[in-house]
């Protein structure tokens, strides 16, 4: 079992953030064990889509936390590139932006809220993916969830075309990452106590 990110990064842009835990033979159990008990099964889906919980208490945690400060331009630097496409590398000047004093937790924001509540865990059983995935539901949590991952972004003011920089506030990854290992575990265990109650009921 090993934890990936799903999808190329316009894909991600367009569907949310996901964070998956890879079982390659997930719709294989599931059949076998719907096809000895549905009900069996439907409990071993049940616990599957909790496994991703305390990585998303932890991710809300943060989206709670107090609102990031504004971002401003201290100075420039010069940034080595290297490109992919095997082009020479070459020297490139890049802004050097700094975060200002954060906002007082009492102002938490609605979109925030909102990029809590469509924070969920899925099991993806299809034919190229299987596997248990803790991910953004832009339905609930609106198009900013993938913007305010960032460390920092841009946006119009007021819909205008004047651009300005905005800090982010990380919250997916880092709780993704630290919390996948007892994620997998808990997957684990899910389809060991399942396995252990089909072997009971064929004794």
């Amino acid at each position: 079992m090993a934890p990936s990110s799903s999808g190329s990064a316009a894909a991600q842009a367009a569907a949310g953030l996901d964070f998956e835990l890879d079982t390659s033979n997930l719709r294989e159990v599931l059949a076998a064990v719907k096809d000895f008990s549905p009900k069996l099964a439907r409990e071993l889906r049940r616990e599957l889509r909790s496994v991703g919980d305390d990585i998303i208490a932890d991710q809300r945690q943060l989206l709670a936390g107090s609102l990031p400060g504004s971002i401003a331009v201290t100075g420039s630097k010069t940034r080595l590139v290297v490109p992919k496409d095997g082009r020479k590398p070459y020297l490139r000047k890049v802004n050097v932006y700094e975060e200002r004093e954060r906002v007082a937790r009492d102002r938490n924001r609605g979109m925030r809220k909102a990029i809590g509540a469509g924070l969920k865990t899925r099991v993806v059983t299809g034919k190229t993916r299987q596997g248990v995935s803790v991910r953004t539901d832009r339905r609930i949590s609106g198009p900013m969830a993938q913007a305010w991952q960032a460390k920092r972004f841009r946006h119009p003011v007021f819909g205008g075309e004047q651009y300005v920089n905005q800090a982010g506030q990380p919250y997916f990854w880092g709780p993704a990452v630290a919390g996948r290992d007892a994620a997998a575990k808990k997957i684990d265990e899910a389809i060991a106590k399942a396995i252990t109650e089909m072997t009971k009921g064929g004794a």
